[in-house]
C-alpha cells in the first residue's frame, strides 16, 4: 500500500539503506498509478529509473507490477505524455525523489494506525 511503503522507506532512510528506500519508492510509484494518479506515479517512476546507483534490483514480481502499472499509465496518458513525465522525473536526484515520494504519500495515503 501507499502508506505502508512510505512508512517503510521513512524507517530505512536514517540508517542509509538506499536499497530498501528505493524499493519503497518503487512501491509508492506503483501504488500511485494503481490509484489513477498517473502523472505522479510516472514522474516518480522516471526518477527511480534514473537511480541505478542505489543497487536496487527488482524481483520478478516487482518487474511485473511496474510493467503493468506503466502499461496502464501509458494507456491513460498516451505515449508522448508518459515519456515526458518519466523524463521529468529522471531529472530528480535521489533526495528529490525521496522528498517527492513522501509528499505524494502524505497527500494521498491513508493514516497509519
Amino acid at each position: 500500500s501507499l502508506t505502508a511503503s512510505a512508512e517503510g522507506a521513512r524507517l530505512m532512510l536514517p540508517i542509509g539503506d538506499t536499497y530498501a528506500v528505493t524499493l519503497g519508492l518503487a512501491n509508492i510509484s506503483a501504488a500511485l498509478m494503481g490509484l489513477g494518479l498517473w502523472e505522479d506515479g510516472v514522474r516518480l517512476g522516471g526518477a527511480l529509473d534514473a537511480q541505478s546507483a542505489s543497487g536496487y534490483a527488482p524481483t520478478a514480481a516487482d518487474v511485473v507490477q511496474a510493467a503493468d502499472a506503466a502499461d496502464a499509465a501509458r494507456a491513460a496518458l498516451g505515449d508522448a505524455e508518459f515519456r515526458r513525465l518519466a523524463a521529468e522525473g529522471a531529472k530528480l536526484d535521489f533526495d528529490q525523489a525521496v522528498q517527492l515520494a513522501f509528499e505524494l504519500s502524505d497527500a494521498h495515503g491513508a493514516p497509519v494506525d
